[in-house]
C-alpha cells in the first residue's frame, strides 16, 4: 500500500511539471557579468557579452514571443518595460527545444522602436543615466517575463527569470596619503619626493594612474593650478603602482608651493571610477633642508696637543656629503695671539699659518714640511664644505665652528723594564725582583710615582 502511495505521488508531481512546462514553455535566464561591473555599458551587455539566455522547453512547438523586464533597487529606483503596452519592433523566434543567447546590443535592436518615454521608471532620470557612464550604486533585482507575440499570453513562469540581488558599488577615486594636504615637505639636497595613495580596485582589470604636479602661485586656487598647462611641472601617466617617486633624474623642483592630483582609470576603457577617477587636489609646500656644516673632531676644542718630533699633527672632521658624494672642504689654521679670540684670529689673513683647499676627505695631516708650530702658542682651525659647481648649499655657508688648541710639551717616554728580562721563567723558590729604568730631566717641583702591575698570562 505504501509503495502504491509513493507511485501515485510521483506521477502527480510529474504531471504538474509537464502541465507547467506546456503552460510556460520559455525559460529565461539573466546572465550577470562577474565581477559585477559598474558602468551602464558593461551592465547592459553592450560590450558583446551575452546578458540573456532563452530556452524553448517544448520539444514539439516553435514560439514567436516578446520579452518584458523589471528592475527594483533598494535605493528607490524602479523601472519596467511592458511589451503588452507597446510591442517591440519584431518577435524573437525559438524553434522546438532551441536555446539562444542575446547581448545587450541585440536586445536594443529588438526594442529599436522604443524611446525613453516608453519606459516606466521612478527614482532616477534616464537622461542623466544616458549621459553618465556610472550606474547608480545599490542592490538590484532584475526580472524578465516572456509573452506570446501574437496574443500576449504569458509564456514564462513567475518562478523563473529573476536574478539574485545584484550589488553595484562604484570604486572611489584615489586618496593621496603622501604628502598630506597643506603639509610642509622637507627634503635634503637632491633628495626624493614620494607620492603615495591606496590602490583603486576595479572589477575586471587593474587600474592605471595619472599624476599631475603643478606649481601654485600665491592667491591661486590649487584646482585651477592643477588644470593650467602653463603651471604644470610634471605629468606621469600609465603608472601601474600606487606610488610615484620624484627623484634627481627629473627636472629640479625649486622650493615653493605645489598641487598634486592622481587620476585612476581603466586602461581597457571599460570600468569607471567616481569623479572621473580624479582624486582631491593636495596642496603642499616643498622646502629643502640644507646639510649641516662639518663637525670638527680632532684636536678637541681648547685642548692641549703635545709636540711631536718631527711635527705631524692630525686634524679630522665629519665631512659633508650630498647624495653619497663628498663635497669639497677647505682647511684653515691660524695663530691666536693673546687677547684675540679664535673666531677673530681665523678671519685675519695676517695670522694664517696654513690653508688647504679642495680636500675631499675628512682628515688633514700637518707635517714637517709646514711652518713649525711653537710650544705654548694657541692656534685656531676651521673647515668649510662647499660645492665647487655651486649647485648645492650648506648651512652657515659651509663653515664649521672654530676650534682652538694649545701646543704643549712632548709626551715623556715610557720607562724601560730591565728586570725580569723578556721571556724569563722564575722556577726557584724566593721573591721576584721587578726593576725599571727611566731617565728624564724634570723640574724639581714634579714628583714621579711608579706603579707596577703583574698579570697571569695563559699564553694565548
Amino acid at each position: 500500500m505504501l509503495v502504491r502511495t509513493h507511485l501515485f505521488t510521483l506521477l502527480f508531481l510529474s504531471s504538474l511539471l509537464f502541465v507547467q512546462a506546456q503552460q510556460f514553455p520559455i525559460l529565461p535566464q539573466i546572465i550577470v557579468p562577474q565581477p559585477i561591473p559598474t558602468s551602464t555599458v558593461e551592465l547592459l551587455g553592450q560590450t558583446g557579452q551575452p546578458v540573456l539566455v532563452l530556452t524553448n522547453t517544448n520539444p514539439l512547438k516553435p514560439y514567436d514571443f516578446m520579452i518584458g523586464a523589471t528592475i527594483s533597487g533598494d535605493n528607490g529606483i524602479q523601472g519596467e518595460i511592458n511589451p503588452l503596452e507597446k510591442r517591440p519592433r519584431f518577435p524573437i523566434r525559438l524553434a522546438p527545444g532551441q536555446s539562444i543567447s542575446l547581448t545587450g546590443d541585440q536586445l536594443l535592436e529588438v526594442f529599436a522602436n522604443y524611446s525613453i518615454y516608453d519606459i516606466n521608471y521612478s527614482g532616477i532620470d534616464l537622461r542623466d543615466l544616458a549621459m553618465n557612464q556610472l550606474f547608480p550604486e545599490g542592490k538590484y533585482t532584475v526580472c524578465v517575463q516572456v509573452y506570446d507575440f501574437n496574443n500576449g499570453n504569458r509564456l514564462s513562469s513567475e518562478m523563473t527569470g529573476c536574478t539574485p540581488p545584484i550589488i553595484i558599488r562604484t570604486p572611489d577615486p584615489p586618496i593621496i596619503i603622501t604628502p598630506r594636504n597643506r603639509e610642509r615637505v622637507q627634503r635634503t639636497i637632491g633628495g626624493i619626493v614620494p607620492f603615495r595613495w591606496p590602490p583603486v580596485m576595479l572589477p575586471q582589470s587593474v587600474a592605471n594612474y595619472r599624476l599631475r604636479l603643478a606649481e601654485v602661485p600665491r592667491g591661486l586656487n590649487p584646482y585651477d593650478a592643477i588644470n593650467a598647462d602653463n603651471l604644470l611641472r610634471w605629468e606621469a601617466a600609465a603608472l601601474m603602482a600606487p606610488l610615484f617617486i620624484y627623484d634627481a633624474s627629473l627636472p629640479p623642483l625649486p622650493d615653493g608651493v605645489y598641487a598634486v592630483q592622481v587620476t585612476a582609470y581603466d586602461p581597457m576603457g571599460q570600468a569607471v571610477v567616481k569623479n572621473e577617477g580624479r582624486s582631491d587636489v593636495v596642496l603642499f609646500r616643498l622646502q629643502t633642508v640644507l646639510p649641516d656644516p662639518p663637525a670638527l673632531r680632532l684636536p678637541y676644542n681648547a685642548s692641549v696637543v703635545p709636540q711631536t718630533e718631527p711635527q705631524n699633527y692630525h686634524f679630522s672632521w665629519r665631512r659633508v656629503t650630498v647624495n653619497g658624494a663628498p663635497l669639497n672642504h677647505d682647511f684653515k689654521l691660524a695663530r691666536v695671539p693673546f687677547g684675540i679670540s679664535p673666531e677673530n684670529a681665523i678671519n685675519d689673513p695676517s695670522l694664517f699659518v696654513a690653508e688647504r683647499t679642495g680636500l675631499r676627505s675628512g682628515t688633514y695631516y700637518y707635517g714637517a714640511d709646514q711652518p713649525a708650530l711653537e710650544i705654548g702658542e694657541t692656534y685656531a682651525w676651521q673647515v668649510r664644505a662647499y660645492d665647487p659647481e655651486g649647485v648645492y648649499n650648506v648651512q652657515n655657508d659651509g663653515w664649521a665652528a672654530v676650534n682652538s688648541f694649545t701646543l704643549g710639551q712632548s709626551l715623556l717616554p715610557a720607562p724601560e723594564i730591565i728586570s725580569p728580562p723578556d721571556g724569563w721563567e722564575h722556577t726557584a723558590p724566593g721573591g721576584l725582583t721587578i726593576a725599571c729604568e727611566w731617565e728624564q730631566e724634570l723640574p724639581a717641583d714634579i714628583e714621579v710615582e711608579y706603579t707596577f702591575s703583574v698579570w697571569d698570562y695563559d699564553g694565548s
